[in-house]
């Protein structure tokens, strides 16, 4: 039998906070490459990103490192970047909020990001383990969605994510039938505040505790 309910997390400054995350990693490849090198290297990150539509760091080590042959930094990129601590950047909130979804319904990861480095962040900073492994990645959520329903099917949907776009994106074209939850952390919050896609607004995950099972079934509008 499908559950009642499934209730999905975005990661990404939803359940840890990746502006930190970027802010560390900057941080280390500056001191590795230099100036120059490091600027290169955040182009060439851009590059991959407008090139492949998705946020792919290996990638961009690789075309460094292509770039780069002789250089010593360069083949410690991939290190430097992996071995990030990313437990420490896990919002102080989140296993409360995880652990409420999971007596509410059945709580799984839904995460936008690449193949390689989104899982590893994913694993490393503890957040799979938190959902018993139940992760999927895709590089387009909002529009691969049926895929996700066919993984997890439901009476009802909740995505908590802190990109107004996937709330606009998944309330245009599922309506009712899913509750879509803006929490207000990280950038993306901070530049886009048309949140009319949204049926609760949260200013942190851990408001997610004080809502109900209901409350998550009946989207009442923005609030």
């Amino acid at each position: 039998m499908k559950p009642g309910l499934v209730i999905f997390f975005d990661v990404d400054n939803t359940l840890l906070d990746n502006d930190a995350v970027y802010a560390g990693l900057h941080e280390r490849t500056a001191a590795a490459l230099g100036p120059e090198r490091d600027r290169r290297f955040w182009e060439i990150y851009n590059e991959v990103r407008a090139i492949n539509d998705v946020v792919d760091i290996p990638a961009a080590i690789e075309q460094f490192q292509r770039e780069f042959p002789g250089l010593p930094a360069a083949a410690e990129l991939h290190r430097l970047v992996f071995d990030f601590p990313f437990a420490e950047v896990v919002f102080p909130t989140t296993p409360a909020a995880v652990a409420h979804a999971g007596a509410l319904g059945l709580p799984a990861v839904l995460s936008d990001g690449d193949s390689r480095f989104q899982p590893h962040k994913i694993s490393a900073s503890g957040v799979a383990a938190m959902f018993d492994g139940r992760v999927v990645i895709r590089q387009h959520k909002e529009l691969e969605f049926p895929q996700v329903e066919q993984l997890y099917p439901a009476g009802h949907y909740v995505m908590v994510d802190d990109k107004p776009r996937i709330h606009r994106a998944l309330k245009a074209r599922y309506g009712d039938t899913i509750t879509t939850i803006m929490v207000c952390q990280g950038h993306y919050a901070a530049e886009d505040h048309d949140y009319h896609g949204a049926d609760i607004v949260l200013e942190d995950i851990g408001e997610l505790t004080s809502l109900t099972a209901d409350e998550l079934k009946r989207p009442a509008g923005a609030r």
